[in-house]
């Protein structure tokens, strides 16, 4: 698979080794995570990964990705499809953000994606 490009963000497919290196949660020297990178939801993501790799030879291109922020290459999070598209046409797609860079200013919420406007 290939990496997504956004504005600001590199959506880097996982593989094998990448996946195992998540899990680890040892950082080596040219590793760039971000602070808090990765968390438990991290490595649990990277597990059913390796998981679907063993039980079907993979996930096809719904699989599981780290978020980059495209600037500097920093991971400041993951996400992966729950599963491939259902009957209705329908994917569900969890997320995680690393806390420093879940929301903008002024937003709250928590790493897990749920956040509301000022005032919302």
């Amino acid at each position: 698979m290939t990496t997504l490009l956004t504005e600001r963000l590199l959506l880097a497919p996982l593989d094998r080794a990448s996946a195992e290196h998540l899990v680890s949660g040892a950082p080596r020297t040219d590793d760039r995570w971000g602070p808090g990178y990765p968390d438990a939801a991290d490595r649990a993501g990277a597990e059913r990964f390796l998981r679907l790799l063993a039980e079907r030879g993979g996930p096809g291109a719904f699989g599981a990705y780290e978020i980059r922020r495209r600037e500097d290459g920093v991971a400041i999070g993951g996400a992966g499809f729950h599963g491939p598209v259902n009957a209705t046409g329908r994917v569900t797609v969890g997320f995680g953000l690393i806390p420093a860079r879940t929301a903008p200013a002024g937003w709250t919420g928590t790493p897990t994606g749920r956040t509301r406007p000022p005032g919302g």
